[in-house]
């Protein structure tokens, strides 16, 4: 089923589509408005004329007067907005603000960008539930080889995200599409909703509004004792900025109270987690066994385990790549079994998506989440908020001009992000800002508390 919207979002290449729907021609106003490269900063200023009717943070209108554009596809939006502008898809709502006298193609991009890495919001307006095994039948028969299993749709193919949608917004345009009044419907699912009784359409819809868009949840939310020595393993992405683990020690060390965490980090530039050789790590009397403290003074450790906690982090593609993924998995398996038997928490760094690929956020977080539960560990979120900090503040830059590697911004966002999974406590107010404004270290610690408590809730 193609449940399609009214706003457009996109920061993506145009040749990661797949342009061959017939119903969906890509040419003109459409086409030009794919190519442009969005920005997210711009969009919410252009959006703020949209958030009347769509309201803040695009969460619609659970009246389904509104739908929620908040984390949509760009693609899927972008297809709207074109359609709108150019009267294939009638929208009396939407016209006056379509209009290309009001809104350039260049805003469509931006807003594009700013919509698709909003959060995707909870407690959207569902149906009665008295018909959900009915809705999950139809769904899964019907409409899950294009929607996905849990509604995630697929931007390729201009596919949108159902799951968690104002129910009362897909029962309408369901019927539209049914009856034939949504002018840019796709013919395959006229087809196939054509017999749908209003009944069958409800069912299908309350269902659809009650599937879990946010992926996966984590098994485990609680980390118990507080670390007081951890290995970080991973690559560039940690050692940039003078190290991660030298900002997450600050944050800890401004916290008072004589908080303080021994850390190590291990490190291979370009390197994927299968890289590392975790038993070598924890050999007896290697790594750890002496410390620089004070003025370069060598303070030996007590022997034996030297670190109580592993964040681990795989290559920034590996664990979304055709032919590496098997391998992420794997390899988290043989290395938490490692540290579990040695005694060492293991515990997962999600990492963000590339700045101009922002559909790599909930593909990270997916498979990082789904590896930690298979091993019983924890995951830190940094890419989501990543994602979140980009939604509400597009005009801090948290990467490097390579679009991959992080800003001083990022690397400290990402080690609040650390502080917040570890310790369960807010970084907000802690006093080690990495030298950054004081509004933007506050914007950042902010940022990384919320998605902590977002990504953990039941």
């Amino acid at each position: 089923m193609v449940m399609l919207l009214f706003l457009a979002s996109w920061a993506s290449p145009l040749l990661a589509l797949d342009i061959t729907p017939v119903w969906n021609e890509i040419k003109g106003e459409k086409l030009l408005a794919l190519k442009l490269k969005g920005e997210a900063g711009r969009g919410e200023e252009a959006f703020v004329t949209c958030q009347g009717c769509h309201r803040r943070g695009a969460t619609g209108s659970p009246s389904g007067l509104y739908p929620r554009l908040a984390g949509q596809h760009a693609t899927v939006l972008i297809e709207q907005m074109a359609d709108i502008r150019s009267g294939k898809r009638r929208n009396p709502r939407m016209e006056p603000f379509a209009d290309e006298h009001v809104i350039t193609p260049q805003e469509i991009a931006d807003i594009a960008a700013y919509l698709q890495a909003l959060p995707l919001p909870a407690n959207l307006g569902k149906g009665p539930g008295t018909a959900l095994v009915r809705g999950k039948d139809i769904y899964v028969r019907d409409c899950a080889s294009c929607h996905g299993d849990r509604g995630e749709g697929n931007g390729a193919k201009f596919y949108p995200l159902v799951a968690g949608q104002h129910f009362v917004y897909l029962l309408r345009e369901a019927r539209f599409i049914r009856d034939g009044e949504r002018g840019n419907a796709n013919p395959d699912m006229i087809r196939v909703i054509k017999p749908y009784s209003d009944d069958d359409l409800e069912a299908v819809a309350d269902y659809m509004s009650r599937l879990d868009h946010a992926g996966t949840k984590p098994r485990r939310a609680d980390f118990g004792q507080a670390p007081q020595s951890v290995l970080w393993v991973g690559n560039s992405f940690f050692y940039y900025n003078n190290s991660m683990h030298n900002h997450f020690g600050r944050l800890v060390s401004s916290a008072g109270s004589g908080s303080r965490v021994r850390s190590t980090s291990a490190t291979i530039s370009g390197s994927g987690l299968d890289w590392h050789d975790l038993e070598s790590l924890l050999r007896p009397d290697g790594l750890g066994r002496y410390s620089f403290i004070g003025d370069n003074e060598i303070r030996f450790n007590k022997a034996g385990r030297q670190y109580d906690t592993a964040i681990m982090m795989d290559c920034s593609q590996c664990p979304i790549h055709p032919q590496l993924q098997a391998v992420f998995h794997e390899t988290v398996r043989k290395h938490a079994q490692t540290l579990l038997r040695g005694g060492v928490r293991p515990v997962l760094f999600m990492s963000w998506a590339y700045k101009d690929k922002p559909e790599m956020t909930a593909q990270l977080a997916e498979q990082y989440t789904l590896a930690a539960n298979a091993n019983d560990a924890l995951v830190i979120p940094a890419g989501l908020a990543f994602a979140r900090t980009i939604a509400k503040r597009g005009d801090i830059d948290l990467y490097e001009k390579d679009k991959r590697h992080p800003s001083l911004a990022g690397t400290y966002l990402a080690a609040c992000t650390v502080y917040a999974s570890l310790f369960r406590k807010s970084p907000v107010g802690l006093s080690y800002t990495a030298g950054l404004q004081p509004e933007i270290a506050t914007l950042l610690q902010t940022a990384a508390w919320e998605t902590v408590q977002e990504y953990f809730k039941p």
